[in-house]
C-alpha cells in the first residue's frame, strides 16, 4: 500500500505503510531453520517425541470431540444446515444494518443484500476431493465485502481456502449450480468448484483422516521443519489468495502431524496438552519466565485476543522469538500536525519476529498482550506446575450461580456428612477443557476440590473432598467467571444412614444421567491397560477410587452385596446397581433363547419399581432383586434380539463416538456380551484401543480389546442381532408399571444415543472397517497394527489360563466327579458346572483370533492403502511382516499349571500350531495338558485324566463347528 505523501514530500508518520523486508529486531539468519536448530539450548531436545502414547491419546480424544468440527462422513441434517445458515445470515444483516459492511467502491452494503438467502437443494452429502485450490465464500455472492471503505486487504466474504487434495462435502446446490460446501472446519459457497470424482462411502473415512497429514513423528525438529516450509508465504484472511492467516498457519503445521486443531485461534488456545493463563498483572519478567518454562515442557503456542504464534525459543542473544502469519504491526512515530502517534505497517505474511513488535503503541507489544500459552508436551515441569497452580483456572471469587439444580451435577454420597469423603460429579457432552470445582459456604469461604478429568465423549469432572465440612454449600463447576453448573447442597453434621421408605425411581432417565452412567463405567474399569482380571464384581465395586458411587447411601452397602455375574449378567447388574444408587427406573425382559427360525423374542419388562420401596432393609431388597430377578431373567439371548424389535432391553446405535460410548454393550452372534469401557485414541506411535469389560461363567472379570478375534460379528439379523447396542431408557408410567423407549422414539433423539441400523449395512468386513476407522482415524502402521493383534491374542490366551485353572480347582474340590456334558448346541449355553468351567465359546473365539493374526499379512496385501503402503512396496512389506510375525509368536510366552501342579511354558507359536487341538480342548473333564492342545511327547505324559469316552466321541462329532469357525443355531 502507498505511504501517505504530504506537501513536504515523504510522510515520516503515515497512517499506514509497507513494512521493511526484515521485521524490526529480526536478522536474516534468524529467518532460517538452520539457525534455530543450532541455537536452541541443549535441554531443548530436538528429536525426542513431544508426546508419549498416553499424552497423545488424551490430546487426540479432546481434539476429536471438537464441537466446531464437521463429520464429513455423516449424513446431511437439513435442520442443522438451515440453522447454521440462518445464524450467518442474521449476523450479516445486523452488520449491514450497522453500516459496517462496504462494497469495493466504498459504499455501504444494504441489509437487503442478505435478507433473502437461497439455501439450495440438499444433496446426498457426497465427499469429493479438490482438484485445485479455491476460495469458499461466506455468502452466496461472488463479490467481496469489507469492514473498511478504503482498506481492501481483507475480503470478509472469504471464509476459507480449500487446498488442492483436500476432501470436502457438497451439502447443497443452488439453481445456478453454486455448491454449498463444508470442510472439517467451516462451510460456505463456491462457484464452479474444481472438484474431482465422488469418494465412495467406504473410502471416505480414510481419505478424510489422511488429508493434510504429511509427517508421522511429532518432535520439535519436525515441527520446526514443517513451520519453516511456510516462510514467506503471503498473508490471506480466511485463505484469501491461497495465503495463510495466523490460525490457518498453526492448523497447517500441526495438521501435518495428524493433530487436527480447531480453525480459530481462540479455540486453539484450549487445544494443547495443557494451558497456562497469564494474569493481566504479570510483569515482563514473569511473562518471559512462564514462556521459558513452558518451552522446556514442550512445543508452545502463544495467544492473545485474535492472534496465535508458534514460539521458537530464545535467539543467541537471549531475545524470545516466534514464527507466525501476520498481516500488520504498529510502530510508534510522531506527527503533531496530523495528530498521529503511530503507523500501521503491512507485512507480507509468515515470518520470524521478536515479541517487542508494537511496544510503545496503543496495541502494546506481543509480550505485553500475551494472555495464555498452550503447550504440547507430556507434563509441565515442576517449576511450571508451581506457576500454573499460582494462576490455576479456578472458579472466580465473583462467580454467580444462576441455577440451583444443574442436571449435569451430582453428589455422592447422597447425604454427605462432616468428616466423611464427598465426590462432586459433573458431566458434559462437549470438551469443557480444564475446569475447577469450588465449594462456597454461606459466609463466603471457598474450598477448591482436587479435580480428576474423565475424557469423553461424554466428558466428566470428579471433584473429591476427603473430609467434608458441615454446612450449606454452593457448588460451582467452571473456569474463571464462566460457570458450567452449580447447585446448593447440605453437608450433614453427622453420618446419616440409608433412610427407610426409599422410593425406588423418583428420577427419570435423561441425557445427564446417561452421561453419568458412561462416566461411572469408565472410572470403574479405569486401570492401566494390561491383562489383569478381577475374581468377581465385588472387588471392583468395593474400590472407592474407581467406583464413584461407593457408599452412596453411607450404609457400607458394598460390604453387604454379593454380585457374581456371568457375561450376560454383567451389563444388567451394573445398570441395575447404577439405577438403584441414583434412584432411576430399571427393567429387564424375560426372553427366549432363540431358535433356528428367528432371533430371541422377549416378554414384558420386569422392573425395580415396587421391589425397592421397602421400609425394612432396602440393601437386602436390592441384593434379592439383583440375584432373583435380574440374574435369573437376563441371559445372553437378551442382547441378541432382532435390531428392529421394540420389545427388547437394547437397541442398535450408530457407529460413531457418540453411539459407542462407555456403557454401551456389545453382543456377538454366538452369545457373548461385553460392556464398552473406554476409547484410547490413536497416537503417532501407537494404535488406538477400544476396550470392554466382560465376565466369564466363573465370575472373573476381564477387559478384552476390540478386534475380530474377540468382537465376533455378522450383519445377518435373521437369527440374531449382533453389534453395539445401548440400554433402552426406562420410564415410570404410574404405580409399578414402566415402559421402555421405542425405536421410533430413539431414531431422532437428542437426549440419548440414536437408534440406527447402519451396523448391518454391508459385509462383516465393512463393519470392522468402520469401527477400526473410529479407533484409528489415520492410516496405521502395518507393523504396529500386527503387534497390537499379537498383543490381543496374547491377552486372550492368558485370560484362558484363568478359566482352565478355575476348572482344575473345581476338580480338586470335587474328587471323582465328572461334569455332565450337554448335547448339541447346548454346549455353548447351559447352566451348572459345565457353563462355569468349560470353554467352547472362548475357544471358538480363540480359533478365530489365531486365524486373524496368522492372516494379517494377507489382509495387508489385500488392502495396502489402509496402511499407507504403495503398490510397489506391497510384496516387500508383506514378506517383512511374515518374518516379524514369526518372531513375535515365538517370543510371546505364557505358563499353565499341568496335572502335577508344575508350570509349563508355551509360546504363541505353539498356540498357532495347536489350532486343531483347540477344536476339542474345551471339556473341563480333560486334563489341563489336553486343554492346552498337547497331542504327544513329554508334555502329555503328566496328564492324569481324560474325558469319558462318550464325551470324547461327541467332541469329535462337534469338531466340525470349530474347524469351520461357526456356531450352530440353538
Amino acid at each position: 500500500m502507498r505511504a501517505d505523501v504530504g506537501a513536504r514530500g515523504t510522510d515520516t508518520c503515515p497512517a499506514m505503510a509497507p513494512a521493511p523486508d526484515l521485521p524490526p529486531g529480526t536478522t536474516a539468519e534468524e529467518r532460517t531453520l538452520a539457525y534455530w536448530l543450532a541455537a536452541l539450548p541443549a535441554e531443548t531436545t530436538l528429536d525426542s517425541l513431544l508426546l508419549d502414547a498416553d499424552s497423545r491419546a488424551r490430546l487426540e480424544a479432546r481434539l476429536a470431540a471438537d464441537p466446531h468440527a464437521f463429520d464429513l462422513t455423516s449424513s446431511v441434517d437439513s435442520i442443522d444446515v438451515g440453522e447454521r445458515l440462518e445464524v450467518r445470515r442474521e449476523e450479516l444483516v445486523a452488520a449491514a444494518s450497522a453500516q459496517t459492511l462496504f462494497e469495493l467502491d466504498g459504499t455501504h452494503i444494504a441489509p437487503a443484500a442478505f435478507e433473502t438467502w437461497e439455501r439450495g437443494a440438499l444433496t446426498d452429502g457426497s465427499v469429493q476431493i479438490a482438484n485445485e485450490g479455491f476460495g469458499l465464500r461466506c455468502a452466496p455472492r461472488r463479490a467481496p465485502y469489507f469492514r473498511s471503505a478504503t482498506d481492501h486487504r481483507f475480503d470478509r466474504n472469504q471464509c476459507s481456502f480449500i487446498e488442492a487434495g483436500e476432501p470436502v462435502q457438497v451439502v447443497a446446490r443452488l439453481p445456478d449450480g453454486t455448491a454449498f460446501i463444508r470442510t472439517r472446519y467451516t462451510f460456505g459457497y463456491a462457484n464452479d468448484a474444481p472438484l474431482g470424482p465422488v469418494v465412495t462411502s467406504a473410502d471416505a473415512p480414510s481419505v478424510i483422516r489422511t488429508a493434510r497429514v504429511r509427517r508421522t513423528t511429532l518432535t520439535r525438529r519436525a515441527v520446526l521443519e514443517e513451520a519453516f516450509t511456510h516462510m514467506g508465504r503471503s498473508y490471506g484472511w480466511g485463505g484469501q489468495g491461497g495465503g495463510l492467516d495466523c490460525s490457518a498457519f498453526v492448523l497447517d503445521v500441526l495438521g501435518a502431524f495428524g493433530l487436527h486443531l480447531p480453525r480459530h485461534s481462540a479455540d486453539q488456545a484450549d487445544a494443547g496438552s495443557f494451558r497456562i493463563d497469564i494474569p493481566e498483572a504479570a510483569t515482563h519478567a514473569e511473562r518471559l519466565a512462564m514462556l521459558d518454562e513452558a518451552n522446556r515442557s514442550g512445543l508452545v503456542l502463544v495467544h492473545f485476543p485474535g492472534h496465535v504464534m508458534i514460539h521458537l525459543g530464545r535467539a543467541r542473544d537471549g531475545r524470545p522469538m516466534a514464527i507466525h502469519a501476520y498481516a500488520e504491526y504498529v510502530e510508534p512515530c510522531a506527527d503533531p500536525a496530523r495528530g498521529r502517534t503511530e503507523t500501521v505497517r503491512t507485512t507480507h505474511g509468515v515470518d520470524v519476529t521478536t515479541y517487542e513488535l508494537g511496544r510503545g503503541t496503543s496495541r502494546r507489544s506481543y509480550v505485553e498482550r500475551m494472555t495464555s500459552l498452550t503447550v504440547f508436551g507430556d507434563a509441565p515441569s515442576e517449576s511450571l506446575t508451581r506457576m500454573m497452580n499460582a494462576n490455576k483456572r479456578k472458579v472466580a471469587a465473583n462467580a454467580v450461580c444462576t441455577t440451583d439444580d444443574d442436571s449435569s451435577l451430582h453428589r455422592s454420597p447422597r447425604r454427605p456428612h462432616a468428616g466423611g469423603p464427598m465426590r462432586m460429579l459433573w458431566t458434559a457432552d462437549e470438551d469443557p477443557g480444564d475446569v475447577g470445582i469450588t465449594m462456597v459456604s454461606a459466609d463466603g469461604r471457598r474450598v477448591d476440590l482436587e479435580v480428576e478429568r474423565v475424557e469423553g465423549p461424554p466428558f466428566g469432572a470428579i471433584g473429591r473432598w476427603p473430609r467434608a465440612e458441615a454446612g450449606v454449600w454452593t457448588v460451582f463447576v467452571g473456569s474463571g467467571e464462566v460457570v458450567h453448573g452449580c447447585e446448593a447442597i447440605t453437608v450433614e453434621p453427622a453420618r446419616q444412614r440409608y433412610p427407610r421408605a426409599v422410593t425406588a425411581a423418583p428420577h427419570a432417565w435423561n441425557r445427564a444421567y446417561e452421561s453419568l452412567w458412561s462416566v461411572f463405567v469408565t472410572k470403574l474399569f479405569d486401570y492401566p491397560y494390561d491383562d489383569r482380571t478381577w475374581p468377581n464384581l465385588q472387588v471392583l465395586l468395593r474400590d472407592p477410587e474407581h467406583n464413584i458411587l461407593f457408599d452412596h447411601f453411607t450404609a457400607d452397602e458394598e460390604l453387604h452385596l454379593d454380585l457374581e455375574p456371568d457375561c450376560a449378567d454383567l451389563p444388567y447388574l451394573l445398570r441395575a446397581y447404577f439405577a438403584w444408587k441414583m434412584g432411576m427406573p430399571f427393567a429387564v425382559r424375560p426372553c427366549s433363547a432363540g431358535r433356528g427360525d428367528g432371533p430371541p423374542r422377549c416378554d414384558s419388562p420386569l422392573s425395580n419399581v415396587g421391589w425397592l420401596e421397602s421400609e425394612d432393609n432396602p440393601i437386602r431388597d436390592f441384593q434379592v432383586f439383583a440375584n432373583s430377578v435380574v440374574r435369573q431373567t437376563a441371559q445372553s439371548a437378551s442382547a441378541r434380539t432382532a435390531p428392529r424389535s421394540d420389545a427388547s432391553d437394547f437397541y442398535p446405535v450408530e457407529l460413531t463416538r457418540e453411539g459407542i460410548r462407555p456403557g454401551t454393550i456389545y453382543a456377538d452372534p454366538y452369545g457373548h456380551v461385553m460392556l464398552v469401557s473406554r476409547f484410547i485414541p490413536q497416537t503417532d506411535t501407537t494404535s488406538g484401543l477400544l476396550t470392554a469389560a466382560d465376565a466369564q461363567p466363573d465370575a472373573t472379570i476381564g477387559r478384552p480389546r476390540f478386534w475380530r478375534g474377540t468382537f465376533l460379528f455378522t450383519p445377518d439379523t435373521s437369527l440374531a442381532g449382533a453389534g453395539f447396542k445401548a440400554f433402552r431408557p426406562v420410564y415410570r408410567r404410574g404405580g409399578d408399571s414402566v415402559r421402555e423407549a421405542t425405536n421410533e422414539d430413539l431414531r431422532a433423539t437428542t437426549e440419548f444415543a440414536r437408534y440406527s441400523m447402519t451396523q448391518y449395512e454391508g459385509s462383516a468386513d465393512d463393519f470392522y472397517d468402520r469401527v477400526e476407522a473410529l479407533i484409528d482415524p489415520r492410516p496405521v502402521d502395518a507393523s504396529a497394527r500386527m503387534i497390537a493383534l499379537v498383543d490381543a491374542l496374547h491377552d486372550s490366551v492368558r485370560r484362558r489360563t484363568v478359566s482352565v485353572d478355575n476348572a482344575e480347582r473345581w476338580v480338586r474340590e470335587h474328587p471323582g466327579q465328572t461334569i455332565p456334558m450337554p448335547t448339541g448346541s447346548e454346549i455353548f449355553q447351559t447352566s451348572g458346572a459345565w457353563e462355569d468351567f468349560s470353554t467352547p465359546s472362548r475357544d471358538l473365539r480363540l480359533l478365530i483370533a489365531i486365524d486373524t493374526v496368522v492372516g494379517f499379512p494377507v489382509a495387508v496385501e489385500r488392502r495396502p492403502e489402509r496402511f499407507g503402503i504403495g503398490t510397489a512396496e506391497v510384496q516387500r512389506v508383506v514378506a517383512d511382516l511374515r518374518a516379524h510375525l514369526e518372531h513375535e509368536l515365538a517370543t510371546r510366552t505364557f505358563t499353565y499349571a499341568n496335572s502335577r501342579g508344575s508350570n509349563v511354558t508355551l509360546t504363541l507359536t505353539d498356540v498357532r500350531n495347536r489350532a486343531r487341538g483347540f477344536e476339542v480342548a474345551y471339556d473341563p473333564n480333560d486334563c489341563p495338558e489336553i486343554r492346552w492342545g498337547a497331542e504327544s511327547g513329554p508334555e502329555l505324559s503328566s496328564c492324569q485324566r481324560r474325558a469319558p469316552s462318550a464325551q470324547a466321541r461327541r467332541l469329535e462329532q462337534y469338531r466340525v463347528w470349530f474347524a469351520e469357525r461357526r456356531r450352530p443355531p440353538p
